[in-house]
């Protein structure tokens, strides 16, 4: 009698092993099924996202040209976008929001197209063999895209901003400007070899200038020079053309450094110009 029982336990137990080998497999089969479709899922999904994503970027592409674009995050139904020069440091963001099939630019669209404009106008100053260098104030977006120039071969230059100055992108420009200046978003600064040289020299690093004036600082600086509120003096306004860059103001001669700014826009009724200043 004792002996059929421990036969039947025996019997038992190997059921019972062998129910748990069952339900282990099955839930090891679910579980890879559970798995497979969540990567068929997330396939699909990354897919179809990438699909939407490439035609926004292809979109972005054929108003801005030749620009790097990035799908950076996506957040609830906005999608944020990374738009950058391939010839600068020059980078500024678009969203594009799916529910109300808007973009918007954070820092307004008439950045993206200085962008494009500074990229043409590099590729002009490339043609005519002409030396820059460009800066920005902070390493991620900036609030102000610098170009500055080394005026060495003055007749190249010249030629390089009548060219520019017949682009149509400066339409673009003025177009998102509500002020109708064109700038505020850019600086186009121009300085003499020497000059330009030495600020370059100075300050190699293609970020942590806001404005011109900083540039004009580190000419003061070297020069130990102790200035007013006013870091430049505005001496004489040229339009653009052959004698852009002359200077017959007798201010001329008083300054150590003569600087050039090229502005786009309707400044007091004078339509684009060369503004020369006087520093020190």
């Amino acid at each position: 009698m004792k002996k059929e029982t421990k036969e039947e336990n025996v019997e038992e137990i190997k059921k019972t092993s062998k129910k748990k080998k069952i339900i282990i497999i099955i839930s090891i089969i679910f579980f890879l099924i559970v798995v497979a479709i969540y990567i068929i899922l997330a396939i699909i999904y990354n897919k179809n996202n990438g699909t939407v994503a490439s035609k926004d970027i292809e979109y972005l592409k054929s108003l801005y040209g030749e620009v790097g674009v990035t799908l950076t995050v996506k957040k609830n139904n906005t999608k944020n976008y990374h738009i950058c020069s391939k010839k600068t440091i020059f980078c500024t963001d678009a969203q594009y929001n799916e529910k109300t099939k808007q973009w918007h630019y954070p820092q307004g669209e008439g950045v993206a197209y200085s962008i494009t404009f500074l990229d043409q106008f590099i590729n002009t100053l490339k043609d005519n063999n002409i030396s820059y260098y460009t800066y920005i104030d902070n390493n991620n977006i900036s609030n102000n895209y610098i170009l500055v120039i080394k005026k060495e071969n003055e007749q190249n230059l010249i030629n390089a901003i009548m060219t520019i100055n017949n682009s149509d992108l400066i339409k673009s420009l003025c177009q998102y400007n509500r002020d109708s200046k064109c700038t505020g978003t850019f600086e186009i600064n121009i300085f003499n070899s020497e000059d330009y040289d030495f600020i370059v020299k100075k300050h190699s690093k293609q970020y942590g200038i806001n404005n011109y004036f900083d540039l004009y600082d580190i000419l003061l600086k070297n020069d130990k020079t102790v200035y007013g509120e006013s870091k430049g003096e505005n001496i004489e306004r040229n339009n653009i053309n052959e004698k852009m860059f002359s200077c017959q103001d007798e201010d001329c001669i008083k300054h150590k450094h003569i600087a050039y700014r090229y502005v786009i826009g309707n400044h007091n009724y004078a339509g684009n110009t060369i503004i020369v200043e006087g520093i020190n």
